[in-house]
């Protein structure tokens, strides 16, 4: 309410009129006679204030408009209280005039709406502000098909890419492999570039002019380049072309333990990547092309980005500002204590295992042909037949413990820091299990809620109407849950990276495959309707209603139109009705009255089947346009089968997935 008092406010004269002239003035066919006399330039401004205002009164819910209506009668209350007193009627008489000043209208708009609007806030001040903390989401964005695939496909080549350089890091032999590959023409080598650190550069930028692909704006959280890419059609075949050798390849490639070497497979997959990567960047020209794209939106993606950077710096100078810890105290005259090292192991300790100790052979007596003197100040040892004490024995016991761990040469703050990251490694693996089978669980259940999928192919040509919950919710939200992005395969990928031993392996493989055959059923069940229309669609298109198409399978037929179509009369049978008529009647006046009478007759008939014929056409097309409203932007049946075979075949990737025996 206050935002609308605050339109008042803004927009001075014009509005402030209207709002004292509604109580002042009565709304009544004689209201002009009454009202202040305005300037042609002040009534044209005053009518576009009021459509401006009108347009943003009407995004109002209906509360809200009745909310806004009751505080304008309050309002016009205090107008009429106002009045009563000499300042009130003296500022009246002003705007009455047309004599009112800047500072006497916000004076008299404050005595108006002012207090109680400080009152309100000054009440509700700490609520408000988490109130709209709480509610500024950002707005959802409504994606075609098209658009959600394309965004697929580029954070899929994102992930997909850097896991890739990350598993290379790991393989010790790999810059040998490399120049051996390209001796003997595995590596189709193009232009300048011939070695893997400067492929690998150029890889990361492209992994970077990807992610800007992928920017939103803040405030609508629309992707500024993503329709300009579709434009762009060579561009984006060149990229879809990529995307299936990555995916096809990239999981194929391990990583690599220390002293072992990689795999023949995982030879293979290299160097289908590497080929793969040289023909994007240097023969498709692929980084040149999403430059030139980029550019386009560059101006408004990087104010974006600085109103990030200036956000950033805000919040890291509020932490400066912070109380720092104290540092080390020097005195004067005193050495200073010496700053020890420790080295920080990276997350996998097993690629950085340190060198055990050599063991050094300790006889379990010592000989007596070697035995030193015994010194006169030696312990004596106890005497033949008595128990060691106790004290001794804990001591032996602690010390045998401690030369165990000495003998592994693994520090003891080493052993726990290895120890926590395991356990945190593991809760994170059992955490992404239990998410996966979830998110299983949640698609299985979505799919068999749904009555039309079991019997798809007798829903598509009956006269049952479009199933909105299906087309809107479980369709869309089964893909989201099955997607490379954020959904089942992008939690399996994470999982296979983050698991290390085999135990954890076996786990989580059957924990998951358990769940997904609890489920199968119903998957394979979906995926066989659809496969049987899929097979006989031809046929059946023509027996679909276009709503359906559109609905189900985001296509949209061509409808009739009526569009630029008017009543006609075919000149030669108006002609020859025109001559009857000419030899029936005997004079001009009567020949005309026939004629006149004949064409409106004749017109009227022909507006009348024009109108009718559209009528048919409206009702035609009323279904699917209802359904266009509600549905902007359908998802195929089809991308949902291919999801469906796509998880099952993740799953059994998984499944089937060997465990290492290097993996401890």
């Amino acid at each position: 309410m206050n935002t609308y008092l605050q339109t008042i406010r803004s927009h001075l004269m014009g509005l402030s009129l209207l709002l004292c002239s509604t109580s002042l003035y009565p709304m009544t066919s004689q209201m002009s006679a009454g009202m202040p006399q305005l300037s042609p330039q002040e009534q044209k401004q005053l009518e576009a204030e009021m459509a401006s205002f009108q347009d943003e009164f009407n995004k109002l819910s209906p509360q809200e408009q009745e909310s806004f209506y009751q505080s304008m009668e309050e309002a016009v209350q205090k107008i009429e209280e106002l009045s009563q007193t000499d300042e009130g009627k003296e500022l009246l008489d002003k705007l009455d005039k047309g004599d009112i000043s800047d500072e006497e209208l916000d004076q008299l708009i404050n005595q108006l709406v002012g207090e109680e609007a400080k009152e309100e806030e000054g009440e509700k001040e700490p609520e408000i502000e988490v109130e709209e903390a709480k509610a500024a989401p950002k707005p959802p964005v409504i994606l075609s098909t098209k658009e959600a695939q394309a965004i697929d496909i580029i954070s899929t080549l994102i992930i997909r890419t850097d896991s890739f350089l990350v598993k290379i890091g790991t393989i010790p032999e790999f810059p040998g492999n490399i120049k051996q590959w390209s001796k003997k023409g595995k590596i189709s080598w193009t232009g300048d570039v011939n070695s893997w650190p400067d492929l690998k550069k150029d890889l990361e930028k492209l992994v970077t002019q990807l992610s800007i692909l992928l920017e939103q704006d803040p405030k609508t959280s629309e992707y500024y380049h993503i329709d300009e890419l579709l434009k762009n059609e060579a561009l984006y075949n060149n990229i879809r072309k990529v995307h299936t050798v990555i995916i096809e390849n990239e999981p194929k490639v391990e990583e690599v333990s220390p002293l072992h070497k990689i795999n023949k497979a995982s030879k293979v997959a290299i160097q289908k990547l590497l080929n793969q990567y040289i023909e994007a960047l240097y023969i498709l020209k692929i980084p040149e092309e999403l430059t030139a794209l980029i550019k386009k939106f560059d101006p408004k993606a990087q104010a974006a980005r600085e109103t990030e950077e200036k956000a950033t710096k805000a919040a890291e100078l509020a932490a400066k500002r912070e109380p720092r810890a104290p540092g080390r105290p020097i005195v004067a005259g005193t050495a200073e204590e010496p700053m020890m090292y420790t080295p920080l192991y990276d997350e996998y300790p097993e690629r950085r295992a340190p060198r055990t100790a050599a063991k050094t052979f300790i006889p379990e007596a010592p000989s007596r042909a070697y035995a030193p003197p015994t010194s006169s100040k030696s312990v004596a040892a106890p005497a033949r037949g008595k128990a060691p004490s106790a004290v001794s024995g804990k001591v032996k016991k602690e010390e045998d413990k401690a030369k165990k761990e000495d003998e592994t040469g693994i520090p003891k703050e080493y052993r726990e820091q290895v120890a926590a990251m395991d356990k945190k490694r593991q809760e994170d693996i059992d955490r992404l299990t239990n998410t996966i089978a979830d998110m299983i669980d949640s698609v299985a259940k979505g799919l068999a809620a749904s009555p039309p999928l079991k019997v798809i192919e007798k829903h598509l040509i009956d006269e049952t109407p479009v199933d909105i919950e299906l087309v809107t919710e479980i369709i869309p939200d089964t893909q989201r849950e099955l997607s490379m992005r954020k959904g089942i395969q992008g939690k399996m990928s994470e999982l296979h990276s983050k698991i290390r031993t085999p135990k954890g392996r076996k786990a989580s493989q059957a924990k998951l495959k358990k769940q997904y055959e609890k489920h199968k059923k119903t998957f394979e069940e979906v995926e066989k309707q659809i496969t049987a229309v899929e097979q006989k669609f031809d046929a059946l298109k023509t027996s679909i209603p276009t709503e359906k198409l559109y609905a189900y399978f985001g296509m949209k037929e061509e409808l009739p139109t009526m569009e630029g179509k008017e009543a006609d009369l075919p000149i030669e049978n108006v002609e020859k009705k025109l001559e009857e008529i000419a030899k029936e009647t005997k004079t001009e006046e009567e020949t005309l009255e026939k004629a006149v009478e004949y064409l409106e007759s004749s017109l009227a008939e022909a507006e009348g089947e024009v109108s009718a014929e559209r009528e048919l056409v409206e009702a035609a097309a009323g279904p699917l346009r209802e359904i266009e409203r509600k549905i902007p932007s359908p998802i195929s049946l089809f991308e949902l089968r291919n999801s469906l075979r796509e998880l099952k075949q993740t799953i059994d990737e998984f499944d089937k997935a060997p465990i290492k025996a290097t993996q401890k």
